[in-house]
């Protein structure tokens, strides 16, 4: 399947929302400024780089190095850098987002780097086919993908076209299961895209990795409705505010669920004349 009409220079317009529906996923081109992704890169490169020295340092030549736990590391660090509250807070960014779930954004804190090293052996790391909603997320939370590169045909994401539309898929053991009569559209890479793309995808969209080309970086991130319910299996992960829709923010303004009489009328307390919105 051909699938140039994914990629959106604009991605503001009924088009790229009507590509999503019919497909469960679309690019956004240049979301996030490009600077500011090679700066991600370079931090996370440079980490893993260290990391593998050290392991190699202290295992035997031919182990394979645990790339997992090292990207668990790495995101930490990710995650605690100014760089990582820039890309979080990029306006661009947050409104598209709240084009597919309104403007009470909040993301799930337990997001994902993915580091694709052909000398990696984990199974965890070169994904089958298969949903997010296998693994905890609903159906009305919204699934990104930025590589912090361009990647390749044979070590990027790679997607099945209008498979969100068939529902919650058999699977036993993280693998789907064959379906008898049925033949899905043929999986698709989804490879031409560049640093400060953006790729958008449905809960339900069965997805995987296309291979173990050269190494590549790449974070996944889910977003939800701050007044959705999450599902209990992320609940416990806590999710972090990211913008308030303008009825969030009179409801901030007033300060109580209680609506207490007066509370922020005039006097010193009062916080309504200085509120800034957090956009």
């Amino acid at each position: 399947m051909d699938i140039s009409d994914a990629y959106f220079e604009t991605p503001i317009g009924n088009a790229f929302l009507d590509y999503f529906t019919a497909n469960g996923f679309a690019v956004a081109r240049g979301l996030l400024e490009p600077g500011l992704i090679a700066a991600i890169e370079g931090l996370i490169r440079d980490g893993y780089t260290s990391l593998k020295a050290e392991f190699a340092a202290k295992e035997a030549a031919e182990a394979a190095p645990p790339v997992l736990g090292m990207s668990k590391v790495l995101l930490k660090r990710l995650k605690a850098s100014e760089a990582y509250d820039q890309m979080m807070a990029h306006g661009p960014f947050l409104d598209v987002i709240e084009r597919f779930i309104g403007p009470d954004i909040m993301v799930y804190n337990n997001c994902d780097l993915f580091i694709n090293d052909p000398v990696d052996t984990n199974p965890a790391t070169l994904k089958t086919l298969h949903q997010e909603t296998w693994t905890g997320l609903a159906v009305h939370e919204i699934v990104t993908w930025i590589p912090l590169h361009p990647p390749a045909a044979d070590n990027t994401i790679c997607v099945v076209p209008k498979s969100h539309l068939f529902g919650m898929m058999p699977n036993r053991n993280r693998n789907l299961l064959p379906i008898e009569g049925f033949t899905p559209e043929p999986v698709v890479p989804v490879w031409q895209m560049e640093r400060g793309d953006v790729l958008f995808f449905h809960p339900l969209l069965l997805h995987g990795t296309s291979g173990r080309g050269a190494l590549r970086f790449s974070l996944g991130f889910a977003f939800k409705n701050a007044y959705l319910e999450a599902t209990s299996v992320n609940t416990p992960w806590g999710y972090t505010g990211l913008r308030q829709g303008p009825m969030t923010r009179v409801r901030t303004i007033l300060g109580n669920d209680l609506l207490t009489p007066l509370r922020t009328y005039g006097g010193k307390t009062s916080n309504a004349q200085n509120y800034v919105p957090p956009r």
